[in-house]
């Protein structure tokens, strides 16, 4: 639902561990193993998601106290969606394990966004300095870049932060292995290239690494 321009998402606690699951599956680091947020911004849009600290089940209760009947999508019972095969499959082996496993997939979600966040804040430090100020935003300073940190992990962070900033549609398709690809770039000589998802790709020049539409010249 959307209420005046912020859009109110209903997922509960187990859509929480679902999506995390998943972004295991996908092989995602910590942004993606940090899961959804309670409040977020996407693509200039603010989203809330009350329930998400949740249960199903205490929700169904609180229905059942006012006596408030709900829907239930039939599409959520096709396994062949991976979400719902999770769902039906391995969260009941959850629940038989650790009953309070949705408690302690949101307690480290949790945590892993407040890294994130810390992570993030010290990439953006970074980035600015390898931005130069009579250039454009999509060009990046690859050498300062190399020269601020010998930590791989913070350059792929950099590189990330730079692509969610200037891709239209931020990282949503950008995988680790694309970000290693733009990593092994800061190395190497002038005109190599990695394309991206988007018809997008990077390229070095000089000092430089730019990020440019597939066609575009420097």
């Amino acid at each position: 639902a959307v209420v005046g321009g912020t859009l109110i998402e209903k997922l509960h606690m187990e859509d929480q561990v679902e999506t995390i699951l998943l972004h295991l599956l996908r092989g995602s680091g910590g942004e993606g193993l940090a899961g959804m947020r309670t409040f977020d911004r996407q693509d200039g849009i603010a989203i809330i998601r009350p329930l998400l600290h949740m249960s199903r089940k205490e929700i169904e209760s609180y229905l059942a106290l006012r006596g408030q009947e709900y829907c239930t999508d039939s599409t959520n019972q096709d396994d062949r969606n991976p979400r719902n095969r999770i769902r039906h499959d391995i969260l009941p082996v959850f629940e038989q394990m650790k009953p309070d496993y949705g408690q302690r997939f949101g307690d480290a979600a949790d945590l892993l966004q407040e890294e994130r966040d810390y992570i993030k804040g010290e990439a953006g430090i970074l980035l600015r300095k390898c931005q130069e100020i009579e250039k454009s935003s999509d060009v990046l300073h690859r050498k300062k870049l190399l020269e601020l940190t010998d930590s791989s992990y913070m350059r792929r962070e950099v590189l990330r932060l730079w692509l969610q900033e200037e891709l239209p549609d931020g990282c949503h398709d950008i995988m680790g292995s694309h970000l290693r690809a733009a990593e092994d770039l800061l190395l190497q000589e002038s005109g190599k290239e990695t394309h991206l998802p988007g018809a997008y790709r990077l390229m070095t020049n000089g000092d430089f690494l730019y990020l440019l539409a597939e066609g575009e010249k420097i």
